[in-house]
């Protein structure tokens, strides 16, 4: 073995290669080693195993298969509307006694009549197009209450997220 001579084209791109990361299509990341010549050939060879060892991933068979404590029940599920139902639950905590049109509108529950219907508003409807909008609002309210009152329960039992019916006692 000799001492390579190399052009300035070819250390400009041992260079760039040192200082970029590379991986290797089939073999992965690569390391780059410098060892000196000038030391022994056990003391090279266990420096280039720690080397190698350090900078190694951890093989995915040595980790142990954790099993999660939580796993979802369900393949998809919507973000913001799990938000905007848990936001009502949220406002039916704090006001127990509000009716379900006023606490739909807080909630913003529904696209379409929650901007039109104000949940400060007297008891007493302006018109019947209003009057209207509160019983519709009502529905939609009572029936996210419900579904989004199970999705909890049934959150707190380790099942998420799941609209079953929850069984309530023993």
């Amino acid at each position: 073995m000799g001492v390579i001579n190399l052009r300035k084209k070819d250390e400009m791109g041992f260079s760039q290669f040192l200082s970029e990361a590379h991986e290797h299509l089939n073999f992965g990341k690569a390391l780059a080693l410098s060892i000196p010549l000038n030391q022994s050939v056990k003391l090279s060879l266990s420096q280039v195993k720690a080397l190698i060892e350090a900078n190694q991933d951890v093989k995915e068979s040595a980790l142990r298969k954790i099993k999660p404590k939580l796993t979802l029940q369900g393949q998809r599920f919507n973000f913001n509307a799990l938000m905007k139902g848990f936001g009502l639950l949220k406002f039916k905590a704090a006001f127990p006694a509000m009716e379900h049109w006023r606490l739909g509108a807080a909630a913003t529950l529904s696209d379409s009549y929650s901007p039109v219907l104000n949940c400060l508003a007297p008891r007493q409807s302006s018109d019947a197009i209003e009057a209207g909008d509160r019983i519709l609002m009502g529905k939609i309210t009572y029936r996210a209450l419900d579904k989004y009152q199970k999705i909890a329960e049934n959150a707190a039992r380790g099942k998420f997220p799941c609209n079953d019916p929850v069984a309530m006692g023993g």
